[in-house]
């Protein structure tokens, strides 16, 4: 039997806890970075095998990319906007 073990690499990470509202499902959540690039990921919900039921969602900040702004779109029309974000850090949006 052979063990491998991750050591991880130096990429970091953002989470950002959704409300637990009908607004929030559907959100859509666009990261911007400072040299102009994004990351986009939207709060789904799903039932049955390998779904997940967490309000938590995830993005990988990768090495050497700051972060400048998250924008929050809701399904109501609703846009929020978070700036001084700190990567390895959790948000939690009201």
């Amino acid at each position: 039997m052979k063990a491998f073990i991750n050591k991880g690499g130096k990429a970091n990470y953002l989470k950002i806890q959704m409300p637990d509202t009908n607004e929030a499902l559907g959100a859509k959540l666009s990261l911007y970075f400072t040299d102009s690039t994004s990351l986009t990921n939207w709060n789904m919900v799903g039932e049955g095998l390998s779904t997940d039921q967490s309000n938590i969602l995830n993005f990988a900040v990768p090495v050497g990319k700051i972060p400048s702004l998250l924008l929050v779109k809701y399904n109501s029309n609703r846009i929020d906007t978070i700036r001084n974000i700190k990567p390895g850090t959790k948000l939690k949006l009201k």
